[in-house]
């Protein structure tokens, strides 16, 4: 009997002024200078669980009554779960439930979520929407690591192919390039292990420019692109949350998921996007887009996001699944600013029945 699986993540909420509670025990990522704080205060028992189904099992159902929801709902994989639903396993298999602190609980029969956190070390509190011009092909930007933090000390630098005979390559910090090669015929190299080496907690940027034509990746319409080498130790937690996300008893498609949303709450993107792309080998599924798409706006990739919320709600329709749907829709409208997207998302939260998010639209509209 194949085993369904639900990720419960621990997703954060900033209190206001004045009222925020203690920290969690997960360190503080030092943010890049043109980034808000990474590390958000989490409430205690909030967060955001994530479900996860072996393909060819009976689809497992939600009901979102905080929402106003009043019926179940079939869900895919990689569902939002929140407190306050009630989840109903299939009639052939059970669910296996990881809370934000990642301790494992199984459910045989329908039941709301078992898990009581206070210190979770799965958390994401979402990010900014900019909408800057996107880079033309001619400009050789920055594909990595593009503002985000990095645990690697000699990262692989990345970027677009503009089809030139060679690259510059630096790394500049304070508009000082520390270190600088020419002649490089690929688009991609490793930062060399006898460079000057990346200190923890100072602003570095990748800076590439195409010799035939003088085109820079400076010419990206978006700033703060830079990156953040972690700490030793902040660099040990990551390594340690890592081994326990990928000794838990769960399919390695969802292990993957659940290190892609553990990176994305510690602001290394990068490793995020590496991760999402080893669970979407395994399972296709409109919520794997969709966090995709949420990322790939946090390194102001806006052009790829938009594709990846448009793919999210072509798959959403097509497997029935009507919440996700709304969700790419709803996020469309908040990245393009389109009408169109806004009035489809609330209909289709309005089939559903849920109330909650159908104000929520209208207040943020």
């Amino acid at each position: 009997m194949k085993r369904l699986y639900i990720l419960v993540l621990g997703f954060v909420f900033l209190l206001s002024t004045g009222c925020a509670s203690p920290p969690p025990a997960t360190p503080t990522v030092p943010p890049i200078s043109t980034m808000p704080p990474l590390t958000p205060t989490p409430l205690p028992d909030e967060g955001l669980h994530f479900l996860l189904t072996s393909s060819g099992d009976e689809a497992v159902q939600i009901k979102r009554l905080a929402q106003g929801w009043t019926a179940f709902h079939p869900a895919s994989w990689g569902t939002t779960i929140q407190r306050g639903d009630l989840i109903q396993p299939p009639s052939d298999g059970d669910v296996v439930v990881l809370c934000a602190d990642l301790t494992v609980h199984t459910l045989t029969q329908e039941a709301g979520s078992p898990c009581q956190v206070s210190q979770p070390d799965l958390f994401w509190d979402g990010v900014q929407i900019v909408r800057p011009m996107a880079p033309g092909q001619q400009v050789p930007f920055i594909i990595y690591p593009r503002r985000t933090s990095t645990i690697e000390t000699h990262p692989l630098l990345q970027w677009h192919d503009t089809g030139a005979s060679s690259y510059t390559v630096a790394i500049i910090q304070d508009g000082v390039a520390i270190w600088q090669e020419a002649g490089v015929t690929t688009t991609e190299i490793h930062y060399p292990d006898d460079a000057p080496p990346l200190e923890p907690g100072e602003n570095y940027l990748l800076e590439i420019t195409d010799v035939d034509s003088g085109a820079s990746s400076s010419a990206d319409p978006s700033k703060g692109l830079g990156f953040q080498l972690l700490a030793p130790e902040q660099s040990a937690v990551v390594n340690a949350a890592r081994a326990r996300i990928m000794a838990l008893p769960l399919e390695e498609g969802a292990k993957q998921f659940a290190l892609a949303n553990y990176y994305a709450g510690q602001g290394l993107y990068g490793d995020a996007l590496a991760a999402l792309d080893e669970a979407a080998v395994m399972h296709k599924s409109p919520q794997v887009l969709l966090w995709r798409g949420r990322i790939l706006i946090a390194i102001r990739f806006n052009a790829d996001a938009q594709t990846a919320f448009n793919d999210a709600s072509i798959l959403a329709e097509t497997v029935g699944d009507v919440e996700s749907q709304a969700e790419a829709r709803a996020e469309l409208w908040k990245l393009t600013g389109n009408k169109g997207y806004w009035d489809t998302a609330v209909a289709l939260y309005q089939q559903l029945g849920d109330t909650e998010r159908v104000s929520a639209l209208e207040n943020e509209r």
